[in-house]
């Protein structure tokens, strides 16, 4: 059996990323605009090698392969209009030269989400000022209520219907008697010093 000695593994590897190298391409994938409802994406491409890149196809994750171009020179971008549910994937741009991939977001875009919480602060706003309002019309009523059984009390009272009770003789006597009580008490424990 042969021994592999150290430097054979180190070829081996240079040989694997070479060739690993040599399959990637220089483009740059972004996503440029996208719509949640309607799932239209517009998908920029650009060629940022120093190489021409023939047959460019894209691809979302593992759908069919979709032609963009035949030919794309270095410094150029081509655009690619592909419908896609929300979510991440994985986007590969692949030529005769090579392939790229990368992983990007389909979400609404900046100016959706804005407008869209625009639109729940706005409700928000709304929703305030309608409880507001309730809460003045809730009081109004209160005022209005408290008001009218007062009127209505007063009509009994001065018909006779209702006899007002007067707790002020009940108060005097009450505090005559504790007077009275403080006094002994007071008396008492003088009596108890002598």
């Amino acid at each position: 059996m042969k021994k592999i000695n150290t430097n054979s593994i180190l070829f081996l590897t240079l040989i694997l990323l070479n060739v690993a190298v040599a399959n990637a391409i220089d483009v740059d994938i972004n996503l440029i605009e996208y719509d949640a409802v309607s799932g239209n994406s517009q998908i920029a491409i650009s060629n940022i090698g120093d190489a021409d890149l023939h047959n460019v196809i894209i691809s979302i994750d593992s759908s069919d392969a979709i032609p963009v171009v035949q030919l794309l020179k270095p410094g150029r971008s081509v655009y690619s209009e592909i419908g896609v549910d929300p979510g991440e994937y994985d986007v590969t741009v692949s030529a005769d030269e090579g392939s790229e991939s990368r992983t990007l977001l389909f979400s609404q875009s900046k100016e959706g989400l804005i407008a869209e919480k625009e639109e729940i602060k706005k409700a928000e706003e709304e929703s305030l000022k309608r409880e507001e309002e309730l809460n003045r019309i809730a009081e109004e009523n209160k005022r209005a209520s408290e008001l009218k059984l007062q009127q209505e009390r007063e009509k009994a009272v001065a018909l006779g219907i209702i006899k007002e009770k007067s707790y002020t003789k009940t108060i005097l006597i009450a505090a005559g008697i504790l007077i009275i009580i403080g006094i002994i008490f007071w008396l008492m424990s003088r009596r108890s010093k002598q």
